[in-house]
């Protein structure tokens, strides 16, 4: 693993400038037989991106990332963060222990309602027996570690074009107080549901005014410190790929 820290100034590539990274999305790590949304990803396939990852990009927390875009400072080469939507049990219970022996952060964007056993999301509904979120106790004990960071993902839910200014700050401001409780932890990064353009467009002010730092989409593309806007910072999605066609992908979009 390259580490973050000793990047050196002057390191360019064809696309970033001095540096660039990629946040990449996950949502589950869990062998299922039935995945109509195709949001799970098989635990040994994980296991075999992450290990190729350690290997070939320098792989940091999205805190540091953040850091270093408020300061101005240099990104490292081929930098790469791991995020996780939704909150799913699986995230902790199965991707933490991976991302533990391969020594690598992960950050997890945690939605609010889901903490209640009995909640489904709009997309569960049709068999909510395939979907199983974390709890509490489990969101509190995992925060504690300190390869992880939790993020916040709203209440419910929601498509926030579809609300008002003051049903978006609710959605988005609970939910923050609700995850800073809960871990006893500052949370300062935020995922957008559905992450579409039309979803952040509409309400990155109620997130810049809700307190957080920054925010992630599900927009293709490069962080650098050129481009980077903090509040629409984009991920790419390699969750189905094997892990030598992941490392192809990413390099290829790091100009590489």
């Amino acid at each position: 693993m390259r580490v973050a820290g000793h990047a050196r100034r002057g390191w360019y590539n064809r696309r970033g400038g001095p540096g660039s990274a990629i946040i990449l999305m996950y949502h589950r790590v869990a062998d299922v037989s039935d995945d109509p949304h195709a949001l799970a990803m098989a635990p040994q396939l994980f296991q075999e991106q992450l290990a190729a990852f350690v290997r070939e990009f320098t792989v940091l927390p999205l805190q540091e990332l953040v850091g270093r875009l408020q300061r101005r400072d240099v990104l490292p080469r081929y930098g790469l963060c791991v995020t996780f939507d939704d909150g799913y049990a699986d995230n902790f219970t199965t991707a933490l222990p991976i991302l533990r022996a391969c020594g690598v952060p992960g950050t997890f964007f945690v939605a609010g309602a889901g903490l209640d056993a009995a909640y489904r999301y709009g997309w569960e509904h049709h068999a909510p027996d395939l979907y199983e979120h974390v709890d509490a106790e489990t969101l509190a004990a995992a925060a504690a570690d300190p390869l992880v960071t939790i993020g916040g993902h709203t209440m419910t839910h929601p498509h926030l074009a579809q609300l008002n200014y003051r049903q978006q700050l609710g959605e988005i401001a609970d939910n923050r107080r609700m995850l800073a409780d809960i871990t006893g932890q500052a949370v300062t990064l935020f995922a957008y549901p559905f992450g579409w353009v039309e979803d952040y467009r509409a309400s990155r002010q109620a997130v810049a005014d809700a307190g957080y730092a920054a925010a992630v989409t599900t927009t293709a593309g490069l962080v650098t410190r050129r481009s980077a806007d903090l509040l629409e910072l984009p991920r790419e999605d390699v969750h189905a790929m094997p892990a030598d066609a992941a490392v192809a992908f990413l390099r290829h979009a790091f100009g590489g």
